[in-house]
């Protein structure tokens, strides 16, 4: 449910939202409820303790995020490789076993380069093909008479290939935990009110602190969010390479 809500076209909008009406919520409540009244406050220095806590945790939560799209990328680059280990392997075999591993190479090829820019629903049924197009050459592969030495080959590359591409499946489904992610929106909003509650005691009621805060908290957390979403995301997995492979299978 909250995946749902974090990943949708509005929560950007909402997050914005929230967060500019937190600050100005805070400075207004100081100014309106303490300064109108003449009432002081000093700050007792655990506002920065909060602050430094919140970036912490921004920081971390930004840190996973990146990394998750770093492993992603990381096995496609692998699986890219294997794909080209397995065509050039085939190049020492007989016409027939090549011919039939570079066409198994091209189909597979040619279902990653369609999942460039697809949407949800278009890269689970691309998944459930990529899968169909495994098992369906591991059947080909037993009723081949190969020789013994290249189908153990094949065999153990085609294992390889189909492990790597699982992995690329479940990467896909990898986010930052839940609860990390409302930890950070309730403490975006928090630290927004003190923000804006400390700044609105100061004489000259200067804007440039909740600014900048406004502006590094507003594209961290969207940064993450974006991290988060690798299917319809600004950031997304880079699919470049198997165009490369595919230049080399198709010249």
């Amino acid at each position: 449910m909250m995946g749902a809500v974090y990943h949708s076209v509005l929560f950007p909008i909402l997050f914005t939202l929230v967060l500019l009406a937190s600050i100005v919520g805070g400075y207004f409540y100081a100014h309106r409820r303490y300064l109108k009244r003449e009432r002081s406050w000093r700050a007792s220095g655990v506002e920065n303790g909060i602050i430094g806590f919140y970036g912490l945790l921004l920081s971390f939560a930004l840190l996973t995020a990146g990394n998750l799209n770093k492993e992603r990328n990381t096995l496609i680059y692998q699986h890219v490789d294997a794909l080209g280990n397995l065509y050039r392997r085939s190049l020492l075999m007989p016409d027939s076993t090549q011919a039939w591993v570079k066409q198994k190479v091209i189909r597979l090829v040619g279902l990653k380069k369609e999942s460039i820019n697809a949407d949800r629903l278009s890269l689970a049924r691309l998944q459930r093909e990529t899968e169909f197009a495994y098992t369906d050459m591991w059947k080909e592969l037993a009723k081949h008479d190969f020789a013994e030495d290249d189908i153990a080959e094949i065999t153990h590359e085609l294992a390889m290939l189909h492990s790597i591409d699982l992995r690329i499946g479940y990467g896909f489904l990898e986010r930052t935990p839940t609860l990390v992610m409302i930890v950070l929106l309730v403490g975006s909003w928090l630290v927004g009110v003190l923000i804006g509650f400390t700044s609105g005691f100061n004489p000259q009621h200067s804007i440039l602190v909740p600014l900048i805060f406004f502006i590094l908290t507003d594209l961290t957390m969207l940064t993450i969010t974006d991290l988060d979403n690798p299917v319809s995301g600004f950031i997304r997995p880079s699919y470049v390479k198997y165009l490369d492979l595919e230049k080399l299978l198709l010249p």
